[in-house]
This record gives C-alpha cells, sequence and structure tokens, in this order.
C-alpha cells in the first residue's frame, strides 16, 4: 500500500527524519505555490503536466512536470536540497538528469554556471531540452547512459520515466514489466576524464542511476577523485566510500561525500 507516491514504511519514518522538515520549509520560501505544490506532493494528486513556478538564487524558473513523480523530484531538488550546491558553484556533473530538474536546480545557483547531462532515455531527453531551454550555453547533454564500461545495453523504461535502470545482462529484460530499449554506455571514468579535459575541477557529481551508483562511485579512481569537491549518490541505505579522502553524510536516501581539506 502507498500514499501517494510513498510507501507506508517511508511515511512511518518519514516523522523521524529532519530532512522531510527542511522540504517542507523548502516549500514554503521556494515555491511561488506551497499550498498546491505540497498537496501534489503529500497526496500524488493534480493534473498534469503543470507548470511548477519555483524561486532560484537567479530569478523565478517555471520546469514542466509530468506526473506527481517529478513533483517529488522537484521537493527532493530545490526544496529539501537532497543535492545541496553553493551560489559559487562553477562545473557539475548530473549523471541520470531524468527531465532536467537537478540540472536546473544547479544551473540556477549563479549565472555562470556549467552543468554535463547525461540521460539515456529518448522521452526524459526530450523533456530536459524544454525544461532547460535558455540555458543551453552553460550545458552540455549526452545521450547515454553511465555505467562501468563503453558499449551499449539493454535499459528499461517505464511510465513515470523517473525510475528507468540499466538491465545488465542479455536476458535481463524479459523481466522488465514495460519498454526495454538498447542505450549507448559511457564508462565512469571516461565521463569524468572528457569533463576533466575542459574543466580544472569538477564541484559536484551526482549520480542518481536506480541501482548502479554506489558501483560508479567505488570505480572512480584515485587521480580524478582528486578534482572532484562533492559527490551525491543514491542508495537506500548508508554507504559510505573513500573514507581516506572524503568526509561521510547520509540523509534521505542520500550520500554526500565531502573532500578533506
Amino acid at each position: 500500500m502507498t500514499i501517494g507516491n510513498r510507501s507506508l514504511r517511508a511515511v512511518a519514518r518519514a516523522p523521524f527524519q529532519l530532512g522531510h522538515y527542511r522540504a517542507l520549509a523548502g516549500l514554503a520560501c521556494r515555491c511561488y505555490d506551497p499550498l498546491d505544490s505540497a498537496l501534489r506532493y503529500l497526496t500524488g494528486g493534480g493534473d498534469y503536466p503543470h507548470c511548477c513556478r519555483l524561486r532560484t538564487p537567479t530569478g523565478a524558473v517555471s520546469p514542466t512536470l509530468y506526473s506527481s513523480h517529478d513533483m517529488s523530484t522537484v521537493n527532493e531538488v530545490f526544496c529539501r536540497q537532497d543535492y545541496l550546491a553553493r551560489r559559487d558553484l562553477r562545473v557539475a556533473v548530473d549523471v541520470g538528469s531524468n527531465i532536467g530538474i537537478s540540472a536546473l536546480y544547479f544551473l540556477t545557483r549563479n549565472r555562470t554556471s556549467r552543468v554535463y547531462v547525461f540521460e539515456p532515455d529518448p522521452r526524459n531527453v526530450a523533456r530536459l531540452h524544454f525544461n532547460l531551454r535558455g540555458y543551453e550555453p552553460r550545458f552540455v547533454l549526452e545521450e547515454a547512459a553511465v555505467g562501468l564500461d563503453e558499449g551499449s545495453a539493454l535499459f528499461g523504461v517505464e511510465p513515470t520515466g523517473r525510475y528507468g535502470e540499466l538491465l545488465g545482462h542479455p536476458g535481463a529484460g524479459e523481466d522488465w514489466p514495460g519498454q526495454v530499449i538498447t542505450v549507448p554506455v559511457r564508462s565512469i571514468e571516461a565521463v569524468l576524464e572528457r569533463v576533466l579535459a575542459l574543466e580544472s575541477q569538477i564541484d559536484i557529481l551526482k549520480i542518481d542511476t536506480e541501482g548502479t551508483e554506489e558501483d560508479l562511485v567505488r570505480a572512480i579512481p584515485a587521480h580524478i577523485l582528486k578534482k572532484i569537491s562533492t559527490i551525491y549518490y543514491e542508495t537506500n541505505q548508508p554507504s559510505p566510500l573513500h573514507g581516506d579522502d572524503y568526509r561521510f553524510h547520509y540523509s534521505c536516501q542520500t550520500n554526500r561525500l565531502t573532500r578533506r581539506p
């Protein structure tokens, strides 16, 4: 059983997680219509598509949302600030950008930040382009998944666009309940090497790939880690990595590694 887009277990845990109170405060100060946004988030209701008007350091933005799941993403990124970025952000790498909500967050911290975006779902890519219109000089999109190796792989697509994932071995698609497509895959090492050929430093690396996050972060070589200030990645349980180089924090399924001085 679910309430809105959340399981009963998640709802029961929510009062004990500080991040959810931060999200409510964020709804109040960052959404132009906080009551409507709160109702959409809490109940999973409302009509879609829906333009959600948000306050940012560079002015108002109005990303188009296509389901209540996208409203959940807005809550996590803009209101709860799961991928908190300072206003002096220079370079972010967004792996698994979905419809561009997280990329829009990074692009609106200031007027000069640059974002390298990776998203394999063609429908999400079209929606991402629409939500990031006007920011083209400051973001680079590659329509590809990010994995451990270069090549191609099966990718499971589902109706909301939020939970698609690489399916791994060739027979995996037989168990996927939705559409299965073949997508290009770029290795995490190659992706970061290419960005660092253009940039001296990566301020934020964000990874949300519905299951492979820990493997990707673990695979980043030491010489690349030295040039990444903060890493965000999603897991269901705390998953501290690279402890010699980074301080670790976990909240609301988001791991944060912050480079030690």
